[in-house]
C-alpha cells in the first residue's frame, strides 16, 4: 500500500523495476516472509522498516547532504524553541526555558580547568541553544558568574540550527569544542557527519555529554526528544574513529545514565585525558 509511504520512500518508486537497491536482494522471498496474516500490516512490520534502516544506514549522509529525518527534526526544535515544550508527564515548559544552555552552565567550572590546563584560546559550543548564560550572570556552586563569557576569559563561537542568532557555522578551527547534550537528539544516521562537523576543525580538546536515557520532554509529533540512545560503548566506537584521523585530540565524553538533576550518575570515555586531571 503506497499510499502509507512517506517521501523518502515514494522516491524508490521514480527508479525503473528491478534490482534497485540491496533489499531486492535482502527479501528476494517476500512471499515467505508475508504469508500467515495480512501482507500489508506484514509488510510494514517485516519487510519495509527494516529495509529502509537499512537503506539510512547505507546513504553517505553529510553536512551539506543530510537525511530527511534530520531536517525533520529541525524544524521540531524550532517549533519548540518558539512555542515551548511539552513534557513526558503532560506539562508544559515555556518556550525561555527550552534548551537554554542551563546544562552547560553546569558545567562552567569544569570547562574554566580545561581551558586553563591547556591553554584554550577559542572554543565553539555545538548546538548551544538559546546559549542565555554566555551573556548573563547566574549563581553555580554558590558564587555568582557575571556570564560564562566573562568566566572563561576566551574568544567564543555559538551554533545551534535550530536558532537563527546562532545558525551560521563559523569557518575556522578553535582549541575547544563543546558539544552537551545534543547527540541523543540526532538521528543516528546522522551521528558520524554531525560528530565530523566539529570534531574536524578542533585543534585540541573536546569535551561532549551525551544522555543514554529517554528525555522530559516530548517532540510535537509525541517522539520522546531523546531519538538516539545507546550505550557507552556504543559511543566510544564512535568518537574512536576520530582518535584515529587526529592522535593528538584530547576528548572527554560524559554518557549520562539518568535524569536526576542534582546529581547525574555518568560513565567517562576519556582519549588522551581524564576526568581526574581537573577534580
Amino acid at each position: 500500500n503506497t499510499k502509507e509511504y512517506k517521501a523518502e520512500q515514494k522516491a524508490i518508486l521514480e527508479l525503473r523495476p528491478g534490482i534497485t537497491d540491496f533489499a531486492s536482494i535482502e527479501f528476494a522471498d517476500l512471499g515467505s516472509i508475508l504469508s500467515g496474516g495480512d501482507p500489508d500490516k506484514l509488510y510494514f512490520k517485516k519487510a519495509a522498516q527494516a529495509a529502509f534502516f537499512n537503506y539510512n544506514k547505507l546513504m553517505n549522509y553529510i553536512s551539506n547532504n543530510p537525511s530527511l529525518r534530520y531536517l525533520e527534526h529541525i524544524e521540531y526544535y524550532k517549533q519548540m524553541h518558539n512555542e515551548g515544550a511539552k513534557l513526558v508527564d503532560g506539562k508544559i515548559k515555556e518556550k525561555d526555558d527550552v534548551y537554554n544552555g542551563k546544562v552547560t552552565s553546569g558545567y562552567a567550572d569544569l570547562i574554566k580547568k580545561i581551558i586553563e590546563k591547556n591553554n584554550i584560546t577559542s572554543l565553539l559550543e555545538y548546538g548551544c541553544g538559546k546559549a542565555y548564560y554566555y551573556n548573563n550572570e547566574f549563581t553555580h556552586n554558590e558564587k555568582l558568574i557575571k556570564s560564562l563569557k566573562d568566566y572563561w576569559g576566551t574568544e567564543i563561537y555559538l551554533f545551534d540550527p535550530c536558532v537563527i542568532k546562532y545558525n551560521k557555522f563559523p569557518n575556522n578551527s578553535v582549541d575547544l569544542t563543546l558539544c552537551i547534550d545534543v547527540l541523543e537528539h540526532i538521528p543516528e544516521e546522522d551521528i558520524d557527519w554531525v560528530l565530523e562537523k566539529f570534531l574536524s576543525i578542533t585543534k585540541k580538546f573536546s569535551f561532549i555529554s551525551v544522555a543514554c536515557y529517554p528525555a522530559i520532554a516530548t517532540l510535537p509529533n509525541g517522539e520522546n526528544a531523546h531519538i538516539t540512545i545507546h550505550t557507552p560503548e556504543w559511543w566510544l566506537n564512535k568518537l574512536s574513529k576520530f582518535y584515529k584521523i587526529n592522535p593528538l585530540l584530547k576528548i572527554i565524553c560524559l554518557c549520562t545514565l539518568g535524569s536526576n538533576e542534582d546529581k547525574k550518575p555518568y560513565h567517562e570515555l576519556a582519549i588522551n585525558d581524564n576526568l581526574q586531571n581537573y577534580s
